[in-house]
C-alpha cells in the first residue's frame, strides 16, 4: 500500500473519531458550565423554550464507545498497513481453521486409502462422503441428484459414452474427458476419487442414494 493511500485511511478512520470526541466534549462542557441558567425561558408565540444540559449517562456512553473504537484500532488491523498490537489477520485465522478441519478429516481419509472399492461400497460413511463430495464439486454441472443441468450428462440413465464401471468413473474423475469434463487429479486425493466414483456407480442401482 502506498504512503498516500495509507495516509488517507488513517485520516478517514481517525478523523471522524477525533471530530466526534471534540464535538461531544465541547457540547457537554458548555452544557455543564451553563447549568445554572437552565431555568432561563424564552417565549416565542406562546411556546416556552429552556436550556437543558446533556445527560451525564448519555455522554458517558458515547465516551465509552469512542474509547472502544480507539482500543480496537490499536489492537487489530484497521489503519492501512498497521497490523495492530495483536498482529491478528483474517487470513491467519482462516488457515488455522482449515488446518483444524484438515486434521480431523485426514485420519478418516487415510483409513479409506487402504480399502478396496468393493469394501468401500458397503461402508455407509464412505458413501455419505462420496455424496457430499459430489454435491460440492460436481453438482454445478450434473445437478444435486446427478440428473444433470441443461446440456450436461445425466448420470442416472443408461446412456453412457464410456464404460459404466468403477474404474472408468475413477479415470474420468482423475483425468477428465474431452469436451467439458475437467480433471480433478490436482484437487481430490485417492480416497476422494474412490468415494465419488462409488457414489456415481451406485446411482445406477439404488434409488435411495438420490434422496
Amino acid at each position: 500500500m502506498t504512503v498516500f493511500w495509507n495516509g488517507w485511511i488513517y485520516l478517514l478512520s481517525l478523523g471522524p473519531l477525533v471530530l466526534l470526541t471534540w464535538l461531544l466534549y465541547s457540547n457537554y462542557k458548555d452544557s455543564v458550565s451553563d447549568k445554572d441558567h437552565h431555568r432561563r425561558h424564552e417565549t416565542h408565540d406562546g411556546i416556552g423554550e429552556s436550556f437543558q444540559p446533556i445527560p451525564f449517562w448519555w455522554a458517558a456512553v458515547m465516551y465509552c464507545l469512542i474509547a472502544f473504537a480507539f482500543i480496537y484500532l490499536l489492537l487489530f488491523p484497521g489503519l492501512g498497513s498497521y497490523n495492530g498490537l495483536l498482529s491478528w489477520s483474517s487470513m491467519d485465522s482462516l488457515h488455522e481453521e482449515q488446518q483444524r478441519i484438515n486434521s480431523k478429516t485426514d485420519a478418516l481419509l487415510t483409513q479409506y486409502e487402504s480399502v478396496d472399492a468393493e469394501a468401500l461400497s458397503q461402508d455407509a460413511n464412505a458413501m455419505l462422503l462420496g455424496r457430499r463430495l459430489f454435491r460440492q464439486h460436481c453438482a454445478a454441472c450434473h445437478g444435486l441428484n446427478a440428473q444433470a443441468e441443461k446440456n450436461f450428462p445425466n448420470l442416472t440413465d443408461d446412456d453412457w459414452l464410456y464404460e459404466k464401471s468403477i474404474a472408468s468413473f475413477q479415470q474420468t474423475i482423475r483425468q477428465g474427458r474431452q469436451a467439458a469434463m475437467p480433471a480433478w487429479i490436482g484437487t481430490l486425493d485417492k480416497a476422494h476419487f474412490d468415494a465419488v466414483a462409488l457414489y456415481v456407480h451406485q446411482l445406477q442401482f439404488e434409488e435411495n442414494v438420490l434422496s
